[in-house]
């Protein structure tokens, strides 16, 4: 970009946040967002002009976040506001990224501990090669079955000899198996980089929830335990978070959350905290969709804790039932197709 577009795009912007200010519009934010993303934030002046609009719209998060490079201007609460978000976001992003620091860039005051962490792993070269090797072959493979198959009818259409017409077939069906061939080596290698990438990532993940947590507080303990569950896809990974966040919500006296948090691991939960749990839920009809969004819960069978909260907060016993039976249902079918 050069400097004259990136000075359009600036002028742009302060276009665009005063319509913000006065009447907010889908198609505004989207244009805010598509600004920023070609770097227009990169001048200073700019980035205050950001956080002044923030600050005036009552988002303290927003306006530390784009105001810290000016000295003294950010606010305490300001400052307070964006460390949460920042813990919210550590197991996904890094802080100096969504901050728009350079490298060399030193920390602002207050957020050392977030911003001076080890970066998480990248995508390694060999996993983006393994899928663009992948995604060729596929199409070689395609147009092959295509060629191949038009040759040999038109050679058969047009009286070609039978041992012409097999040595065609041959030839292009050894040139299919090659690429067929090619095409998984690369799928496996790409396959066993993403699987090598997602172990370190979550290693480097538990380093820095590790080492952060002893010197948080609590409500920044719990910011980033729940954002820490959230990285994980299973169940059973699951398990020492939550066993955590119950710890934590106990040392705050927090009996509902304690509930809220530790309700899918059975045997977890005293009654009284699954009867507090259960008292924040709402009975509607879209019961299971609530219990999975305000847990963190990845879909599966109920558990019996689970089940209890939901009696407790007023879904029927035979509603229950009924799902864990087309649950099953469900289960049964996709095991018969699997094995088909």
């Amino acid at each position: 970009m050069t400097g004259q577009e990136r000075d359009d795009d600036a002028e742009r912007l302060f276009v665009v946040l005063e319509g913000l200010r006065t009447a907010p519009t889908p198609s505004l934010r989207w244009e805010r967002r598509d600004l920023l993303s070609r770097g227009v934030a990169v001048d200073p002046a700019v980035r205050r002009v950001l956080a002044e609009h923030y600050r005036r719209i009552h988002a303290p998060d927003q306006a530390a976040r784009w105001g810290w490079g000016t000295p003294d201007w950010t606010r305490a609460s300001e400052g307070r506001a964006l460390r949460l978000v920042l813990l919210d976001l550590l197991p996904f992003a890094e802080p100096r990224a969504l901050l728009w620091m350079a490298r060399e860039e030193s920390a602002p005051r207050g957020l050392e501990d977030l911003v001076d962490l080890d970066p998480l792993p990248r995508d390694s070269w060999v996993m983006g090669v393994g899928c663009i090797t992948t995604g060729i072959c596929a199409l070689l493979l395609v147009a092959g079955v295509l060629g191949v198959g038009g040759g040999t009818l038109i050679r058969i259409v047009t009286g070609d000899a039978a041992d012409e017409v097999l040595r065609y077939l041959g030839m292009g069906s050894l040139a299919m198996l090659v690429t067929l061939v090619v095409g998984l080596v690369a799928l496996a290698v790409s396959d066993r980089s993403a699987r090598r990438l997602e172990r370190k990532r979550v290693a480097a993940v538990r380093a820095r929830v590790e080492s952060l947590l002893p010197g948080l507080s609590r409500k920044e303990q719990a910011v980033l335990l729940r954002s820490w569950l959230r990285s994980f896809s299973d169940t059973d990974e699951q398990r020492p978070v939550r066993l955590q966040l119950v710890d934590l919500a106990r040392r705050r006296r927090r009996a509902a959350e304690a509930g809220r948090w530790g309700v899918a691991v059975a045997g977890l939960t005293t009654e009284h905290e699954r009867q507090a749990f259960a008292a924040t839920l709402r009975a509607g009809d879209e019961w299971l969709f609530e219990l999975e969004r305000r847990t963190s819960r990845t879909p599966g069978a109920l558990g019996v804790d689970e089940c209890d909260a939901l009696l407790r907060a007023g879904i029927p016993p035979e509603v229950l039932e009924a799902d864990e039976e087309r649950r099953r249902s469900l289960d049964a079918k996709s095991s018969v197709s699997s094995r088909s």
